[in-house]
């Protein structure tokens, strides 16, 4: 009796020491994104990024991308973007899908809302941007669960780049989203309208 109830401490030590070890990975991995973020985020910004004032407009995005334990490969992101001095904000909805079997594709499917801060570097013909920020993020198609919608918050991190005329610009977007239920991401290109002195 004595054995056995050893034996499931030392199982249950064995479990805990694992667990623990995924957490600890887990917790460096978003570590050092947030460091990475933080260096280009508060590296040198240029004067000019200053000078050349507020810029607004609006992105549709359509790339590819992955998340995992989904079957999703085509997105379809819509932006509104800010920009002033050194400051890049977007709000954002995006959505993943099945598109490479399509019409018989599954149903699953990555949406999300989110809410981004970060940095930017800005010349008269374009800008390179780093942000980070705040999402809701909704999951379908997880496997073992009949089609439920599962939702969480997430951690949507992008770094984007565009070639602007005063009106019309086209961009490039990297996005990552680290979150509970599926974490993504892709690539997006960016056709871009709006006020872009």
């Amino acid at each position: 009796m004595r054995r056995r109830r050893d034996r499931r401490v030392a199982g249950l030590e064995r479990v805990t020491a694992m667990t623990w070890m995924v957490e600890r990975r887990e917790v460096r991995r978003v570590t050092l994104l947030v460091l990475v973020w933080t260096v280009v985020a508060a590296g040198p910004i240029h004067a000019q990024s200053e000078e050349l004032g507020t810029r607004v407009w609006l992105s549709l995005g359509l790339g590819g991308g992955a998340a995992q334990e989904l079957n999703v490969d085509g997105t379809l992101a819509f932006q509104a973007n800010a920009q002033w001095g050194r400051h890049h904000v977007a709000l954002r909805a995006l959505g993943m899908g099945d598109v490479g079997s399509f019409p018989d594709g599954s149903d699953d499917s990555v949406t999300e809302v989110s809410l981004l801060y970060g940095r930017r570097r800005a010349w008269s013909f374009g800008y390179v941007a780093a942000a980070a920020g705040l999402a809701n993020v909704s999951a379908k198609g997880l496997p073992g669960t009949s089609n439920e919608v599962h939702r969480t918050v997430g951690l949507p991190v992008v770094l984007e780049a565009g070639l602007q005329s005063p009106v019309l610009g086209l961009g490039i977007q990297g996005f990552g989203n680290l979150n509970s239920v599926a974490t993504y991401g892709g690539v997006l290109i960016l056709l871009q309208l709006g006020w872009m002195p």
